[in-house]
């Protein structure tokens, strides 16, 4: 009975732990560009395979292998994302080694590349996932002594799979950003389970990315930037 009642206290706290851990910072935006509705725009996506790795590599190399195998899941898993979010919307997808960014924020493209992915007289937007950083977090609670019975709880140790995206909306017309943010999310890991974690961190982030780009547009619209 005992034991029952330990594992429901794990089930019921981890539970109350999945609440809302999205947090989006913004690094940069034009305020003065109002850009046409990004839900009706060809969007390209690209993703690179700069990754840092600071926990959870085993894991990750189990799941993806290398960051070039990371890279090319990462973009077709945003490109289908943006896609379901924006119906309206032409979303496709280029390789990073395809694409030449320096650190003055201008794009380049191929002749080839160019005339494939660019449409004219429509709007143009690269969506650019420029890094990635997974990370681990611990928490201990400490647990509490119960005033009537002076019975003191076993502490507790939560420990969390985290996930850092760097983000960069560029308009390839204008060959400007106008607008780049951190998208920061993270998982629990319930009973060792690290890859579940780990891949659900990144599917949870990556919602979050795309939300975001949804409340860049509504944010935009009204000027509450």
């Amino acid at each position: 009975m005992k034991k029952i009642c330990i594992l429901l206290l794990v089930l019921i706290t981890f539970i109350l732990t999945g609440c809302a851990t999205l947090q989006v910072n913004t690094t940069f935006i034009d305020k003065d560009y109002h850009p046409e509705n990004i839900r009706n725009a060809n969007l390209i996506v690209a993703c690179s395979d700069d990754v840092k790795l600071e926990e959870f590599v085993k894991s990750y190399n189990t799941l993806y292998s290398n960051n070039q195998n990371f890279s090319k899941i990462l973009t077709d898993s945003l490109a289908q994302r943006i896609h379901n979010k924006f119906p309206n919307s032409n979303v496709s997808t280029i390789d990073m080694d395809s694409l030449t960014y320096d650190f003055y924020n201008q794009i380049e493209f191929d002749n080839k590349l160019y005339q494939d992915k660019i449409i004219q007289n429509q709007n143009n937007y690269l969506i650019l996932l420029k890094k990635t950083t997974i990370g681990q977090e611990t928490h201990y609670n400490p647990g509490f002594i119960n005033p009537t019975t002076g019975m003191h709880s076993a502490g507790t140790t939560t420990t969390k799979c985290t996930l850092k995206f760097e983000v960069e909306v560029i308009d390839l017309v204008q060959k400007g950003k106008v607008h780049s943010f951190t998208v920061f999310d993270s998982v629990d890991v319930f009973f060792f389970a690290y890859k579940t974690a780990l891949s659900e961190t990144i599917s949870k982030t990556l919602r979050g990315l795309v939300n975001s780009l949804d409340v860049y547009i509504e944010n935009t619209k009204s000027n509450k930037f």
